[in-house]
């Protein structure tokens, strides 16, 4: 189903494989994550919704690495809400997860390299380009496979 020519919803078992890489790596420790602070996007944003006020607000003395590697350990299919065209690398995409903590929304939006062919240091590599409060509520027709 295509939505725009930069989003894009995935079916069901292309996500489901998604997840299922993210959480074999993270319970066989063969994956790092990269979290993106300080993207251009959030200059124009209230801080509320940036990645780095989001984490220290949540998890205030977790360290963000082991509470992200906990957080995508937890993603499900009815989490997904889409699938964006990466801007800066067109081949590649990131997918885009919506969850809610303290009844206010947040979106997780990651890439993972791959996972046979791409190696950083042995290990498979997450991007998190987004974990940060939404600046609307999400609705259920958000989330194309929400039980």
């Amino acid at each position: 189903m295509q939505k725009d020519k930069k989003t894009y919803i995935k079916n069901r078992d292309e996500v489901s494989t998604v997840l299922a890489r993210v959480k074999y790596a993270l319970e066989n420790n063969s994956v790092d994550i990269n979290i993106i602070y300080d993207r251009l996007s959030e200059e124009q944003k209230d801080i509320r919704h940036t990645n780095r006020y989001t984490l220290n607000d949540l998890f205030p003395d977790d360290d963000h690495v082991s509470v992200l590697k906990q957080e995508l350990g937890k993603l499900s299919l009815s989490d997904y809400m889409e699938s964006v065209v990466d801007d800066r690398l067109p081949n590649k995409s990131l997918d885009v997860f919506g969850k809610s903590y303290k009844n206010q929304d947040v979106y997780i939006k990651f890439r993972v390299e791959l996972f046979e062919m791409q190696r950083t240091h042995g290990k498979d590599l997450i991007v998190i380009v987004s974990f940060h409060y939404s600046d609307r509520v999400f609705n259920k027709s958000d989330f194309p496979y929400k039980f």
